[in-house]
């Protein structure tokens, strides 16, 4: 990158009138200042906060706007975290502190550690078929590939639906992208065959679908694996008219950067715990509990 000042014509050259003292003095100088810039650089920031992104959608936005209304939790202007793949990248590099994640979320080298659980989010596949089982449905489509929506390259909920379609034996799935507004349009017109997403009961989504007499909520019946459960939504809870259905449900968890200090993550979660009616404003879905240790994902130390 060039220089914002020019380079003087007289740089290669050095003035007599430097002298060793001089050149020792302006040595000492030099290492001096590189020590300042290095200590700065790698000064810890101030631990008064914890950072999250500012920006979110969904059932995933209200609770991190929530979580954010309650002491010590700053919003990062600009910082959009559309999932639990990005938050974790985003805790790595620094550019938040904390963020929610799906409870099955693979952290690998992701160095968090979770605080509280914030809410259920459910499975939910939603199709204008007749199918009463995963199985049923990819059996429903003939000589193409069976198209679902609502799904983001690389997000935990792409993930999660190829496991999904898999114990049901589906070889042949298209994988399309878009918002669930969207999916849900492409759904009712016919471009998509269903749309698949993980989130909360008390979604715009579902409260878009709930009175539409054409689509048919699918029981997610397969296996749990780790970080899920198999749950049983009650009749009408998700569509008016659809029967009570079993599927699964994996928590939505506040995970924070191990590099946070045990007491600011303590005092993290005495201000979630004492401030839950606050949350709820903004996501009244939201049921804050400790993160128990069946779910086997690594609990920071400030939050135990």
């Amino acid at each position: 990158m060039k220089s914002a000042h020019p380079k003087s014509r007289f740089s290669n050259t050095q003035p007599h009138f430097l002298t060793m003292k001089t050149k020792s003095i302006l040595t000492l100088a030099a290492i001096s200042a590189a020590a300042l810039l290095t200590s700065c650089a790698t000064a810890p920031r101030p631990a008064d906060n914890i950072r999250v992104a500012g920006k979110a959608d969904g059932a995933y936005g209200k609770a991190l706007q929530g979580i954010a209304s309650v002491p010590l939790v700053k919003r990062v202007a600009g910082v959009e975290s559309p999932g639990s793949k990005v938050t974790l990248s985003q805790i790595k590099s620094g550019t938040v502190d904390a963020g929610l994640i799906q409870g099955d979320t693979d952290l690998g080298s992701s160095n968090v550690g979770a605080v509280r659980e914030i809410h259920a989010e459910v499975f939910f596949i939603l199709t204008k078929s007749k199918a009463s089982s995963v199985n049923e449905l990819v059996a429903g489509v003939k000589g193409r590939a069976l198209k679902v929506g609502g799904l983001k390259p690389g997000s935990q909920t792409m993930v999660d639906a190829k496991r999904v379609f898999a114990a049901a034996g589906a070889t042949n799935i298209e994988y399309v992208g878009g918002d669930h507004m969207e999916s849900l349009a492409n759904l009712r017109g016919g471009q998509i065959d269903a749309i698949m997403f993980i989130t909360s009961p008390a979604s715009t989504t579902l409260d878009a679908a709930r009175n539409d007499s054409s689509l048919n909520l699918v029981p997610v019946n397969v296996q749990p694996w780790k970080g899920t459960e198999l749950t049983t939504l009650p009749a009408g809870a998700v569509l008016h008219h659809a029967p009570a259905v079993k599927t699964l449900q994996t928590p939505s968890l506040l995970v924070v950067s191990n590099d946070t200090s045990e007491a600011l993550v303590s005092q993290l979660c005495k201000a979630l715990d004492q401030n839950q009616a606050a949350v709820m404003k903004h996501a009244p879905f939201v049921e804050i509990q400790k993160v128990p240790a069946s779910l086997g994902v690594p609990v920071h130390a400030g939050a135990k």
